[in-house]
């Protein structure tokens, strides 16, 4: 009598996505980490598939997005490029290679300038001061949240 052979994690993957859409699509995003959590111990899950994953990499981008906006919105009025690039010292720089550190420095050569930013985000006319403060608020939103996930992922023992 043969072994029984586990499927191949290509049709694992399918049907573990089905169960996950029909059984947990009403549960909270921090259930479905937990659902993840428990998935990692079946051999045939592979983590990079994992809505953990994805969340953890959403996150840094968001951190990325908040320290830029805070640098923005800092009194010292630096240039756009010298806030992207602090911001991405401080979330992103250690998750990347060498080959993305060189991206990164090459798009800074696209930033716009901050009057530029602050004429596109403030629409026709240049309203620094109104963007600031819809910026403030919208900062301090976002790291209510990011915190939540933080300290959620802390906790889980997630954050490597």
């Amino acid at each position: 009598m043969h072994a029984a052979h586990p499927p191949p994690w290509n049709a694992f993957r399918v049907e573990r996505s089905r169960a996950h859409v029909e059984l947990t699509w009403w549960f909270s995003l921090q259930d479905n980490v937990v659902a993840d959590i428990g998935a990692w111990l079946t051999p045939f899950v592979h983590a990079w598939l994992l809505i953990t994953t994805h969340l953890l990499s959403t996150t840094r981008a968001l951190s990325f997005i908040r320290v830029f906006l805070s640098e923005v919105v800092n009194p010292s009025k630096q240039a756009l490029t010298a806030c992207a690039t602090k911001a991405y010292e401080q979330t992103l720089r250690k998750y990347h290679n060498f080959l993305v550190r060189g991206i990164f420095s090459l798009a800074m050569k696209a930033v716009p300038t901050r009057e530029n930013f602050f004429k596109a985000l403030g629409g026709t006319k240049t309203d620094e001061a109104g963007v600031t403060a819809q910026i403030n608020v919208y900062l301090a939103e976002m790291t209510e949240q990011l915190n939540a996930i933080d300290l959620f992922y802390a906790q889980n023992q997630l954050d490597s």
